[in-house]
């Protein structure tokens, strides 16, 4: 193999490995389609359901959280945090 031939293995292997970092440098792009999803939403169609998921979101609060505090403490509490959901 020829000097010429390996230098173009090797940028070929180069631009292949800078093609796979672009999902890094495009990241902030679904950030902002869910900003402009958000804006366009018609606010008379929102149910209850989606009037307090989005009260808890802004709250800090998710599934996985919740279900971290239920699991905190005895069984006694747990099952009176659970009952009381």
């Amino acid at each position: 193999m020829s000097l010429t031939q390996e230098l173009l293995i090797l940028s070929n292997a180069i631009d292949l490995e800078a093609v796979s970092y672009q999902p890094y440098v495009l990241a902030p792009a679904p950030q902002s389609l869910g900003a402009d999803l958000d804006s366009a939403k018609d606010k008379s169609r929102l149910t209850r359901l989606d009037v307090l998921h989005a009260e808890n979101v802004a709250q800090g609060r998710d599934k996985f959280k919740t279900l971290k505090q239920i699991r905190a403490g005895n069984t006694k509490n747990r099952v009176a945090d659970f009952e009381n959901m």
